[in-house]
């Protein structure tokens, strides 16, 4: 098989030389090739998001909220934020300072991260959907509000 070299004088002077180095030229090329696209690979799995749930405290859960705002919340929190929660017939808030952290697989999802024992008062309410108000994250204590009912005491002799 003969291997018709371009009409260049250094080929001509040195046709061997000129295909080793054609051959080393190629397999650098492979070789870089290569490292980038494992690079690459290592990166996208370095990006990739965790699952959410290993980021809950012992003793708290995230509860999953409909919000009424979303448009104007979804313009103002990133992944996450501190907020008040108003249910849609109270004066109220149902919970001040709650952490809201924003779903990684669905962006227009959102949940706050409640004590176990809160979460009941947030499903209760969480029917409608919630009207949300960003916090401070550094001025605001978390809290449900419980509703607690009176009672009435008849002294009888």
């Amino acid at each position: 098989m003969k291997i018709k070299l371009p009409n260049i004088e250094i080929i001509k002077k040195h046709p061997r030389s000129m295909i080793v180095i054609f051959i080393i030229f190629c397999a650098i090329m492979a070789w870089l090739v290569e490292t980038t696209n494992r690079t690459n690979e290592k990166l996208a799995e370095s990006e990739a998001p965790e699952a959410i749930d290993t980021f809950i405290p012992r003793g708290f859960v995230l509860v999953p909220i409909e919000v009424q705002n979303l448009a104007s919340l979804d313009s103002i929190v990133g992944q996450f934020g501190v907020v008040d929660l108003y249910a849609e017939d109270k004066t109220l808030p149902v919970g001040r300072g709650l952490k809201l952290v924003r779903s990684p697989r669905d962006p227009s999802q959102f949940a706050v991260m409640v004590s176990e024992s809160d979460s009941r008062t947030i499903v209760k309410h969480g029917q409608k959907p919630f009207h949300v108000t960003v916090q401070n994250p550094n001025q605001v204590k978390s809290e449900v509000q419980t509703k607690t009912q009176s009672t009435k005491i008849i002294w009888e002799n």
